[in-house]
């Protein structure tokens, strides 16, 4: 691979990684960033959309995980003069279009493991050791052919047989035998099928939305108040996907989930009461920025996690919000937040990205009602000179306003947010001072303050 990259050579390189789902391809991908990182791009579609103007004539490394569209590759055909001399685009795929759309394009085969490589790679996930303890050796080896090998799969039943007892190993075997090895969907099945229901709804969350590490850890909140527990889950962006898109093959208004910025608005449009959505991201674009109403989401009545990208909301909401855990609202352009009787008393996790919201901001008087709030995140508001009281979020576990670059004055309201165990105020470079009130914060465990004030007080 490196070979191919040959990252001393003059000239822009593509590089398709092309091998069957689960062998590697991602991972091959993951490595060589972390060697060579310049850039990532991790939406295709959004990431072509931009990329002659985000890198033109510059020396970049980018990767394009998963392109599965002949589409997308007819795209980047024409790109190769978007670069810096240099350049190395890595394509992974599943599917060998990429040498018919893309010119001189160097393939990478990633070929499936040989035994002795894929048994220790199960057995360091199934045994926390690379080689099997006595009474598994048997079922261990019966495990690694009949998946073929794959990374993915081992990985995901190796986790998945960690201390369970032998007839749960045995059924395993079982129904993998009944599987073609290649048919890695099925035999990730085995271990989704083995979780419990919130189990499940945690994972098909994070498959859908919440592949940001971050976004992971303030999504415990939204599971914990939906009496989810949130345990380690298997991070399979795909085959959650599909299994959430397998609900309805027809229909993304009978989806738990929707993620697909058109499929989204297609059914907050409709006016059909659509009860099965619970999560979905909404998107509008610079020139044509979304206006959701009252009248739309009172047709989600199941609704938890909304994200509202270059748009805004109007109207009397009342308890349109009631079941909602998480709003994130990113509107970089001019738009208010047109809204009255909005109900937050259930909501646990606030995120809005906004140039123009001000210290007036209608919003803010909402935010009184937010008695459950656990996560207020603020980020690149200019115009905030100071911030809320706080006496209505006394839940608050988790604040920032980074990036706020004219914020000056904390609210002295901040020393009664006794849960407060984060407070994140980087680049905020207006803020000179912080109250004396902030030495209240008892339970405070992260504190980021790069790019402001000169001290702490006493």
């Amino acid at each position: 691979m490196m070979k191919l990259l040959d990252v001393d050579c003059e000239g822009v390189r593509f590089i398709g990684i092309h091998g069957m789902g689960g062998v590697g391809k991602t991972t091959l991908a993951k490595v060589v960033l972390n060697q060579l990182f310049v850039d990532n791009i991790h939406d295709i579609d959004d990431g072509i959309n931009h990329i002659g103007t985000r890198f033109c004539n510059k020396k970049v490394l980018i990767v394009l995980d998963d392109v599965d569209k002949e589409e997308q590759l007819e795209k980047l055909a024409g790109a190769r003069g978007w670069f810096g001399s240099g350049s190395r685009i890595i394509i992974t795929t599943r599917n060998e279009i990429t040498s018919k759309v893309l010119d001189d394009i160097l393939i990478y085969e990633l070929k499936e493991l040989d035994y002795d490589q894929p048994l220790k790679l199960f057995c360091i996930h199934a045994f926390r050791k690379d080689s099997p303890l006595y009474q598994y050796d048997t079922p261990a080896s019966e495990i690694v052919v009949t998946t073929g090998g794959l990374p993915l799969a081992l990985e995901v039943i190796g986790s998945f047989l960690y201390r369970q007892p032998e007839e749960i190993w045995k059924e395993t075997v079982e129904r993998l035998a009944r599987i073609p090895h290649k048919d890695v969907r099925q035999q990730l099945m085995i271990s989704y099928e083995a979780l419990e229901d919130e189990e499940k709804q945690i994972f098909l969350d994070i498959a859908c939305f919440f592949v940001n590490d971050t976004k992971k850890m303030n999504a415990n909140y939204m599971w914990e108040a939906c009496s989810f527990i949130p345990e380690t889950g298997i991070q399979l962006k795909d085959l959650g996907r599909q299994i959430v898109q397998r609900e309805c093959l027809h229909d993304p208004g009978e989806h738990s989930r929707v993620w697909v910025f058109e499929e989204a608005l297609d059914v907050v449009r409709t006016k059909q009461r659509k009860k099965k959505v619970q999560a979905l991201i909404l998107a509008g674009s610079h020139f044509q920025p979304l206006v959701i109403t009252h009248e739309e989401l009172s047709r989600l009545p199941n609704l938890r996690f909304l994200e509202l990208e270059e748009g805004t909301f109007a109207g009397d909401f009342g308890d349109d919000f009631s079941k909602s855990r998480w709003i994130s609202w990113y509107s970089p352009r001019p738009l208010d937040l047109e809204v009255t009787n909005l109900s937050m008393k259930n909501l646990v996790v606030f995120e809005i990205v906004s140039g123009s919201i001000t210290d007036d901001w209608s919003g803010w008087s909402l935010m009184k009602m937010a008695k459950n709030l656990k996560v207020l995140n603020i980020r690149g508001c200019e115009g905030i000179t100071r911030t809320p009281d706080f006496s209505g979020c006394l839940s608050l576990e988790r604040l920032s306003f980074y990036n706020c670059i004219n914020l000056v004055k904390i609210d002295r309201s901040i020393g009664k947010l006794k849960r407060l165990i984060y407070l994140n105020l980087k680049e905020c470079i207006s803020l000179k001072d912080l109250p004396e009130e902030i030495g209240r914060l008892t339970n405070l465990k992260h504190f980021a303050c790069s790019g402001c004030f000169q001290k702490l007080p006493n």
